[in-house]
């Protein structure tokens, strides 16, 4: 597919999106025969600002559909917040509300698959859409049976993740500062028989209090008081 022809396709269906989105999105029922669940297919976006626009795909995961996602599929774990859905998302063309810690968690992760390689098949890019699991979207929420349904597989689902994705929400109280303290902590250099002694890091008083203030507040923070991040996780 040429350069042109991606850029009008992308016109054409940024009109039809426009069009239609006024219009709720209505889910089409699935088939609990072949533990049929939905994946969120996220679309490119070059900026984090941008608006999230996406479709749903329906895959089994009994009778090997799951297998045609050449990428597989991400599993996102949050914390859902306040039931105040005043966040915004274009699936299928059609509005559809969702929580705003949803909207900067999807935003995040389809901003990690912007400079992906690339492969086309059958005139389709692969690499730079986002295939992810997320509950608030790919179950039908209002349908307590379907809900249920999915709730049942939702081992099943994690396990079939290539992974999980933690969101612990927004940066907020050096939880950057606490993140890289983490990264550093856990992941100390090598060093082969004969070397010298790993050498720690040292900080001054006050940078220590702000290193324990910062992990204080990450690990305050809602997610780590949910009880599903155990079978998600």
């Amino acid at each position: 597919m040429s350069k042109s022809q991606f850029e009008t396709q992308k016109q054409d269906q940024v009109l039809t999106d426009k069009q239609d989105t006024n219009r709720l999105y209505t889910y089409t029922p699935l088939n609990t025969n072949k533990g049929q669940i939905r994946i969120l297919r996220v679309r490119q976006a070059e900026e984090l600002s941008d608006p999230l626009i996406a479709d749903l795909v329906v895959v089994g995961l009994d009778d090997g559909t799951i297998n045609t996602l050449m990428y597989g599929f991400v599993a996102l774990s949050y914390t859902w917040g306040p039931p105040v859905f005043d966040g915004s998302l274009l699936l299928d063309g059609c509005k559809f509300p969702i929580t705003k810690s949803l909207e900067a968690a999807l935003k995040q992760l389809r901003f990690s698959y912007k400079d992906n390689a690339t492969i086309e098949i059958n005139g389709r890019l692969w690499g730079h859409e986002c295939y992810c699991w997320v509950d608030q979207i790919c179950i039908n929420q209002s349908n307590i049976d379907e809900r249920g349904e999915q709730v049942s597989l939702m081992r099943r689902i994690y396990k079939r993740a290539r992974s999980v994705q933690v969101w612990l929400g927004e940066e907020a109280d050096d939880s950057s500062v606490a993140v890289g303290l983490l990264n550093t902590i856990g992941a100390p250099p090598r060093h082969a028989p004969g070397e010298r002694t790993i050498q720690y890091p040292s900080f001054p008083e006050d940078e220590v209090v702000r290193h324990w203030n910062s992990l204080r507040a990450l690990f305050k923070r809602p997610w780590w008081e949910r009880v599903w991040i155990r079978q998600e996780v």
